[in-house]
């Protein structure tokens, strides 16, 4: 089977690229959100801070693994556009490069 250029293949290739990419930061950080709540409710547990309140403990939690997660999600986001402007750059060469039909 003789496998021939498709350039719509790579044009979805970036589009789902761009998609996972907005959808990173958000993603990362409402994990790190769920990590942080409930590092911080087992924190407060093995203090025995529980019955006295624990909202210190899951609040600066939350914040520490959101804010570290919100972060990497970024960053995660951004190779993912890289990834996909390296594709469209690609793409423009083969564009750009192909032999006109005689």
């Amino acid at each position: 089977m003789a496998v021939t250029y498709d350039g719509a293949i790579i044009q979805t290739f970036v589009e789902r690229l761009y998609r996972r990419a907005n959808n990173a930061v958000v993603t990362y950080t409402l994990v790190g959100v769920g990590i942080g709540l409930s590092v911080g409710y087992i924190l407060a547990g093995l203090l025995g801070e529980v019955s006295q309140g624990r909202m210190p403990y899951e609040a600066l939690c939350i914040l520490l693994f959101g804010g570290i997660a919100y972060s990497v999600g970024r960053d995660r986001a951004f190779a993912l556009r890289a990834q996909a402007q390296i594709a469209l750059c690609q793409i423009r060469i083969e564009e750009h490069t192909r032999l006109a039909p005689v």
